[in-house]
């Protein structure tokens, strides 16, 4: 008896979540050093609300990753292997940004 039901979406899920793991210390920096925008004495601005909206959205990722990946192994053993892979992919809504800014900060 085989346990794995669906190798390719067991092995995505392993490699995509460690990979999410991993990208928590370069995620834990940014974060902390986003707190430096807060340095701007006009509080009261349009874009201090801005800020602080994406300073809030920015540490919701480990929320979103314990989230998506308790909901695409439960999905996973449901047998509803798509919807397990497209939950798992929740978290590139935080990482895209943070590997461009990274290249970019690279790069320049």
């Amino acid at each position: 008896m085989n346990p794995v039901k669906n190798f390719k979406a067991c092995v995505y899920l392993w490699i995509s979540q460690c990979i999410y793991v991993f990208m928590g210390a370069p995620w834990f920096f940014i974060a902390l050093m986003a707190t430096m925008g807060f340095d701007n004495p006009d509080t009261g601005s349009a874009s201090f609300k801005w800020l602080m909206l994406l300073y809030i959205v920015n540490w919701l990722y480990p929320i979103a990753l314990l989230f998506s990946a308790g909901a695409a192994w439960a999905l996973y053993h449901l047998k509803k292997f798509k919807a397990a892979v497209w939950v798992n992919q929740i978290p590139l809504l935080w990482l895209v940004p943070l590997i461009v800014l990274l290249v970019y900060v690279m790069a320049a």
